[in-house]
C-alpha cells in the first residue's frame, strides 16, 4: 500500500472517508415522481419568484427593473448634467483642434496626441488645451502645444497661443 503525508494515510483509507453517493439511479423514478419534481425556472422566472410572482409581482418587477436600468444608466453614462459637459468639453475640444490645424504651414501633417486634449471649467467660461505633432516651417516634426479660451459672456471662441513645445 501507498502511504500519503507524514501520518501515513493510505489509498483505502482515503476511500472509506469519501462520502457515499446519494443519488437515485434513474431507473427507480416512475413518471409520476419526474413530473411533479420542481422544475428549473429560467431567470426572469426566478426573478418573479423572489418580487412576489402573479400579478402583483409584475409591476414590482417592471418597476425594479427600471430602477435597475436607471441606476446603470447613471453608473456608466452620468447624469444627464454630466453628459452634457462631457459632450461641451469634447466640442470644444474639437474646436480648437480646428483652429490650430488652420494655423500651421503644413496642416496636413497634423498629428493628434492620444489623451493630450483638455478642457477645463474656468470663471466665465473655458480653457482649452491641446497637444499635438506636425511639421514646421523648417520640414521638421515637433512637437506643439495650443491654448484656446472660450467666454460664456460674449459666446467667443478664440486661439491664444500655438507654440513649440521643448
Amino acid at each position: 500500500m501507498k502511504t500519503f503525508g507524514k501520518r501515513g494515510t493510505t489509498a483505502p483509507a482515503i476511500a472509506a472517508r469519501a462520502p457515499a453517493s446519494r443519488q437515485m439511479p434513474a431507473a427507480e423514478l416512475t413518471l409520476e415522481e419526474i413530473m411533479e419534481s420542481p422544475k428549473p425556472k429560467d431567470e426572469f422566472g426566478k426573478f418573479l419568484l423572489i418580487m412576489g410572482g402573479g400579478i402583483i409581482g409584475l409591476p414590482v418587477a417592471a418597476f425594479a427593473l427600471f430602477v435597475l436600468f436607471t441606476v446603470l444608466q447613471v453608473f456608466f453614462y452620468g447624469t444627464p448634467a454630466q453628459q452634457a459637459e462631457a459632450e461641451a468639453r469634447a466640442t470644444l475640444a474639437q474646436a480648437c483642434e480646428l483652429a490650430a490645424k488652420q494655423t500651421l504651414n503644413f496642416p496636413g501633417s497634423y498629428q493628434y496626441g492620444w489623451g493630450s486634449a483638455g478642457a477645463y471649467p474656468v470663471a466665465g467660461g473655458w480653457d482649452v488645451g491641446l497637444e499635438f505633432s506636425a511639421t514646421n516651417a523648417f520640414g521638421v516634426p515637433t512637437d506643439f502645444a495650443a491654448t484656446c479660451s472660450y467666454r460664456e459672456a460674449g459666446k467667443t471662441f478664440r486661439l491664444v497661443s500655438v507654440r513649440e513645445r521643448l
